[in-house]
């Protein structure tokens, strides 16, 4: 799949190709979070630490795709909800979700 990506993009033969491809963002943020959660998954193995629950934190002004993906993908969703008058979420609102 690589190599017909890379020909896809015209990479130069000499060019050692490796990656992937998305339609549109949607699909780009579920790939990333899920090679996330897998790097997540096989760090905390080597660690011997337990694996079974991943979690994500995130105030609720994201894209509707995080909260898609928490649930597709078997991922507890910590939402973070917004303070009028507030563009962002607290520092010490994200630091108290996370374990």
């Amino acid at each position: 799949m690589v190599n017909m990506l890379a020909r896809l993009f015209n990479v130069p033969h000499k060019c050692k190709s490796i990656g992937t491809s998305a339609i549109g963002s949607s699909e780009a943020i579920m790939l990333g979070l899920l090679a996330h959660k897998w790097a997540w998954k096989n760090r905390r193995k080597v660690e011997g630490k337990p694996y079974d629950n991943p979690n994500i934190v995130m105030g609720a002004d994201v894209h509707t795709v995080w909260e898609k993906f928490a649930l597709y993908f078997d991922v507890e969703l910590r939402l973070i909800p917004l303070q009028k008058d507030t563009y962002t979420i607290p520092a010490e609102e994200v630091a108290r979700e996370i374990d």
